[in-house]
């Protein structure tokens, strides 16, 4: 064989530095994998609470409507009866 096909021995720096590249690759690479995941698992947990606030709203604005569509009967019950029916009444203001 020449010197020139002969392959060059593996140093102790050449195996030091490809496994220090190999871990700070290895490292950057979960490192984003584990960002991407919880950006995601954020996102979701974003939407599920924006979706349980909205049906938690529309469900006090429906309760209110019926309180006050019930104050508004009770009001018309007591104007058409001269006062003399519609139990307790309040101000409506």
């Amino acid at each position: 064989m020449t010197l020139s096909t002969i392959p060059s021995p593996i140093t102790i720096p050449a195996i030091l530095t490809f496994a220090i590249s190999s871990g700070v690759v290895t490292a950057i690479m979960n490192q984003g994998i584990l960002w991407w995941r919880e950006a995601q698992h954020d996102s979701a947990s974003t939407k599920r609470d924006a979706r349980y606030l909205a049906i938690r709203l529309a469900v006090m604005l429906e309760k209110f409507a019926i309180q006050y569509a019930d104050r508004i009967a009770d009001n018309e019950m007591y104007r058409d009866n001269d006062g003399y029916a519609a139990g307790n009444l309040r101000y409506l203001g």
